[in-house]
This record gives C-alpha cells, structure tokens and sequence, in this order.
C-alpha cells in the first residue's frame, strides 16, 4: 500500500467514526422554561444538571442556595477536562441542545438559567418573605404599607 493510499484510508476511516458519532450525538435547541411534556427519572424533588466553571450554572446554584432549596446535584463535564459529557447521548436525553444547567423540578426540566431562578423563585417563595419586605420597604409609602395591613 502507498503512501497517499494508507493517508487515504485512515482520513475515510477517521471522516467514517466521526459522522457516526455526529449522528448518534444529534442536538437541536429546545423551548425555554419548564416542559412538563418531558419527563425524566427523579430522585429528588429538584436537581441541577450543571458545571462547576459555567456561570449560567453557578447563578442558578446561588439562586438555589439563596432560595435554601434542597437539589440533587448532577456535575456534568465539559470540554475543559476533554469528557464532553454534555453531548453523551445520556445527557442529551435530559437537554437535546446539550447545555447546561437544566434544573428538573419533579421529573419535569427547565432549560436556561434566566427561566430557572424565575421557576425557583415562583414555586420556592411562599409570598411577600421577610427578607423581600425589608429590601422593598424603603420605595414603599407609608400609607401603602397601612392600607396593605388594614
């Protein structure tokens, strides 16, 4: 076998591995927010598909932790440690676009991190808390307080 025929075979067989493996790793962009259509297996009430380095994951982290909402975590590496496992077929299963975070809230996912602090905050905050009514009471009038109270 030449030269240029063995480059040849090794580039089709390398081309060959490569297409099939961008078959089988097939993402597509899915909907913003909570899809209760979609349902994966749950331990927890809430758990977080994340990286520790990506930021959208760490706001969505913080946002849990402010909120004191208890989550199974799910670290899922990167390309930062070669693993890529956020476009493994299991991961896709979980976020066809292959990103994270993606919080699952009773099996059902909410994919982007603006949408999660949102859904957390919705489902997580009982009403007007403390903590919110002391940072809003000094751009509140007096009298609205009252008449809120009476």
């Amino acid at each position: 076998m030449t030269a240029a025929a063995f480059t040849l075979a090794i580039a089709t067989a390398f081309f060959a591995a490569w297409a099939f493996e961008n078959a089988r790793r097939r993402r597509h962009p899915v909907s913003h927010g909570h899809r209760p259509e979609i349902a994966l297996p749950n331990e927890q009430e809430f758990a977080l598909n994340h990286n520790a380095v990506s930021p959208c994951s760490m706001k969505t982290r913080l946002c849990l932790a402010e909120l004191r909402i208890p989550y199974q975590s799910h670290p899922i590496e990167l390309i930062e440690t070669g693993a890529y496992e956020n476009i493994r077929p299991a991961f896709l299963r979980v976020n066809p676009a292959g990103t994270v975070p993606v919080l699952v809230h009773q099996g059902h996912p909410v994919y982007e991190s603006h949408e999660q602090i949102r859904y957390a905050a919705e489902h997580a905050t009982p009403g007007l808390t403390v903590p919110l009514f002391a940072a809003m009471i000094d751009r509140i009038p007096v009298w609205r307080i009252l008449e809120g109270l009476a």
